[in-house]
């Protein structure tokens, strides 16, 4: 149901009693629009489908965890989709804000995915900074490349800068799951 058109955004709102997806043609590609309700967001995908309404093919996947409105998309993929899973290629970007900074940035994870989670090699880009660490995932889970920084402190490092000069650490990696959630 479109609810109101605020500047340039339209703003969905999606009933909670929408258990499947609802998904339209759009144009005369063949491509269409689903929207997806989930557990605590929403979904819309855009690309191709297969004959039996499943996600296959190249598609744009948006999420939000509030309510559905493209001012507020906290991340997107694009990518390859089989089976109504994101597998193949995909460019994830994710929205990430600090309490003490108003301005939004984003970080880029590029890669494999199989099954919604990535695999293999994976580019993680700060496009605040504009630099690119390259680590590796294992269904999901990020590999701990090194146990100490460059500098000698104790740091799980999960990625560095081609030239090795920056690195990339996480101390919760083997708690998280890198991949598009809620798909």
């Amino acid at each position: 149901e479109l609810n109101s058109i605020t500047g340039n955004y339209y703003r969905l709102s999606l009933r909670s009693s929408l258990k499947d997806p609802l998904i339209v043609s759009v144009g005369n590609r063949g491509l269409k629009l689903g929207l997806y309700n989930m557990l605590f967001s929403t979904c819309i995908y855009y690309g191709e489908y297969d004959n039996d309404l499943k996600r296959s093919g190249h598609g744009v996947w948006l999420n939000s965890s509030k309510n559905l409105s493209l001012d507020r998309i906290d991340r997107y993929a694009v990518g390859d989709w089989v089976n109504d899973e994101p597998s193949g290629t995909q460019s994830l970007t994710v929205k990430t804000t600090k309490k003490s900074d108003d301005e939004a940035s984003y970080i880029t994870y590029n890669g494999t995915t199989v099954k919604g989670k990535f695999d293999g090699e994976i580019e993680i880009l700060f496009q605040k900074d504009g630099y690119s660490y390259y680590g590796e995932a294992d269904n999901g889970k990020i590999k701990i490349l090194a146990t100490t920084d460059p500098n000698g402190k104790k740091s799980k490092v999960i990625a560095f800068t081609k030239n090795r000069k920056r690195w990339l650490y996480n101390d919760n990696a083997e708690s998280q799951t890198y991949g598009l959630p809620g798909y």
